[in-house]
């Protein structure tokens, strides 16, 4: 079973990001995959940081470590979306 998730979801992702990143393909196809893209990722973190505030009532030093964990997440997340799709429609404005 656990297969059969990573499975979809590895096809999923994977297939999103190469259709995403194809200029070949229409935008209006594009916005709402990387939409649908950004939900799955903004979930799985905001899961990690509510299970590590659920986590804190038990282990203090567990429950702020996931939670840290799924805030670098985050943030690492929203610096990724700037540097690859604002620079890139920044470049397209500009030309």
């Amino acid at each position: 079973m656990e297969d059969l998730i990573e499975f979809i979801l590895d096809l999923l992702v994977d297939s999103g990001m190469e259709v995403v990143s194809n200029q070949k393909i229409s935008k209006k196809i594009r916005i709402p995959i990387l939409i649908f893209l950004i939900l799955i990722f903004f979930s799985v973190i905001t899961l990690l940081i509510i299970l590590g505030v659920l986590i804190s009532k038990e282990s203090v030093f567990g429950g702020l470590l996931i939670t840290l964990f799924g805030i670098i997440l985050l943030f690492l997340m929203i610096l990724k979306f700037k540097k690859v799709y604002l620079e890139k429609f920044k470049d397209k404005k500009g030309e």
